[in-house]
């Protein structure tokens, strides 16, 4: 679901244009835009705050380096999710490098009874790629066909992994809905209510 205000397709194209060309502002536009997408969209993949900002900060300047390089194929929000994507999977593989043995323990230990109903703590429920396909379709905004040129797999993969994780969650959504009482909202009954 996009935004409003979003910019189009077109619009990021000529920003990139301009920041090859040194417009700082255009920059600015862009990072306003997208950098809280790129944030949440980081943080899905490596878990961590600190290097999602990092990596937010780095794809910024990534952006600002290749612009001169940049091709618009009409699909920028790919070009820039998969530089995201490319940083995060770099820093997760930074990070099982440098993790000890007592964080692997406590990570183990969690169970899906223990797990808050929120937007992060649900993605828990998922497989690495099924949270990846809808952390890029839900915060990065990005279409099924975008999602499955930016990570090198089939359309059909990519449609079908992002149905499954939705059935997924909302299996479990239901479960916590009769457990706890609490009427959980979902995008359906808000479109149907809209309509």
């Amino acid at each position: 679901m996009r935004n409003s205000g979003a910019m189009t397709d077109k619009q990021m194209d000529v920003c990139i244009k301009n920041i090859a060309s040194g417009d700082m502002a255009a920059l600015r536009t862009l990072y306003d835009e997208l950098r809280i997408p790129i944030y949440k969209f980081a943080l899905s993949i490596v878990r961590s705050t600190s290097s999602a900002e990092d990596i937010a900060q780095e794809t910024f300047l990534r952006i600002r380096a290749a612009a001169p390089i940049y091709r618009s194929q009409g699909k920028p929000r790919a070009w820039i999710f998969s530089i995201v994507r490319n940083l995060s999977v770099t820093e997760l593989r930074r990070m099982a490098k440098s993790v000890n043995l007592e964080r692997v323990d406590m990570f183990s230990a969690t169970t899906v009874d223990s797990i808050e109903v929120d937007g992060g703590s649900l993605l828990d429920l998922l497989k690495a790629d099924e949270k990846e396909i809808v952390s890029l379709h839900v915060l990065a905004d990005l279409k099924h066909i975008d999602i499955a040129r930016t990570l090198n797999i089939p359309y059909e993969q990519v449609r079908w992994k992002y149905a499954y994780a939705i059935k997924k969650l909302r299996k479990h959504l239901t479960k916590f809905q009769k457990r706890e009482g609490v009427p959980i909202e979902t995008e359906k009954k808000r479109y149907r209510a809209t309509d």
